[in-house]
């Protein structure tokens, strides 16, 4: 089997386990749930070094300079790579609701008088915040640091992998049959060529 039918077998295989599904990270103090933050491809910080998947934990933010939440960063990602100069600021007044695109690799959100920290991992993710209610837990702005990895380029195994994990289940279905019928073609026209 040469390298191509291999993977594109694989890719099949993985189409057929993995769909796209978004994550919903609920930040809270404590067990004071705060907000939630969906989006496909990112994780919260619950302490320095700590990531949960469906989980941040928010800390007293007041004040919220962009220096502050740079340190903020540093000390939750283990960097020392960030500083004020570093920081995207985006004021958006306090509202209980948004949607976003963001290229950043690491988002800081400040909801009332708190921070939490969510690791961004694509490139130009839709992110949608939703304050709990009765919470008070407006977003003020929230703050962006690095850039987000770009996709992988085409062709390469990491590419397919990525835009295959995408497919929906009835799609994911019929590709792993095409995978498979292409297999048998090549290894059949192998066969009559030896």
């Amino acid at each position: 089997m040469n390298q191509l039918s291999k993977l594109l077998l694989a890719a099949g295989f993985a189409a057929a386990a993995t769909t796209a599904q978004a994550t919903t990270i609920t930040a809270s103090k404590n067990v004071t749930e705060r907000a939630q933050i969906t989006c496909d491809d990112c994780v919260g910080y619950v302490a320095a070094n700590t990531t949960g998947a469906a989980a941040a934990q928010t800390e007293n933010a007041t004040p919220s300079t962009k220096g502050i939440e740079a340190d903020f960063v540093n000390r939750m990602t283990g960097s020392t790579s960030f500083d004020a100069r570093d920081a995207t600021k985006v004021r958006v007044g306090n509202v209980d609701t948004l949607e976003f695109n963001a290229s950043f690799q690491y988002i800081v959100f400040k909801i009332g008088n708190q921070r939490f920290l969510v690791e961004n991992g694509t490139k130009d993710a839709a992110i949608a915040f939703s304050a709990v209610a009765g919470t008070r837990s407006g977003l003020s702005h929230y703050t962006g640091f690095g850039a987000a990895p770009a996709a992988p380029s085409a062709g390469s195994v990491a590419s397919v992998a990525r835009v295959v994990a995408t497919v929906p289940a009835p799609a994911a279905g019929l590709l792993l049959g095409s995978v498979v019928l292409a297999g048998g073609l090549i290894a059949r026209r192998r066969r009559k060529s030896s």
